[in-house]
């Protein structure tokens, strides 16, 4: 089986301008139920700091996570931790890059819009 370095080393890079369009274009990225390794998020296109996502609001799911994970993640995608709160928070524009403690399902309830 190959290791996670050796199927991006051998990935097309293509692949990963067309998830970098995606993401360079979105409005809104949810993070659902993801692990955040950080080689994971690179070859997705999206690097340290998450300078490819800055004009987008984000929301991701930290079910469980320990203290220290969710500091890596919230540093890594620059996002604010909700931590331990499962209620829906007011949200003003300035807060919309959120890290909660929620299920997938909890977060898209709380913050899911359709317009």
């Amino acid at each position: 089986m190959l290791q996670n370095w050796e199927k991006r080393q051998n990935r097309d890079e293509s692949e990963k301008e067309r998830y970098q369009g995606f993401l360079k274009n979105a409005e809104r990225v949810y993070f659902l139920g993801f692990s955040y390794i950080p080689d994971n998020l690179e070859s997705i296109g999206i690097p340290r700091g998450a300078e490819i996502i800055r004009n987008a609001k984000v929301y991701a799911t930290a079910m469980g996570l320990s203290p220290q994970n969710r500091l890596r993640i919230s540093t890594y995608l620059d996002l604010k931790d909700f931590e331990k709160r499962n209620e829906p928070e007011p949200m003003p524009e300035i807060e919309n890059r959120i890290l909660k403690d929620a299920s997938a399902v909890d977060l898209i309830l709380d913050y899911y819009t359709l317009a």
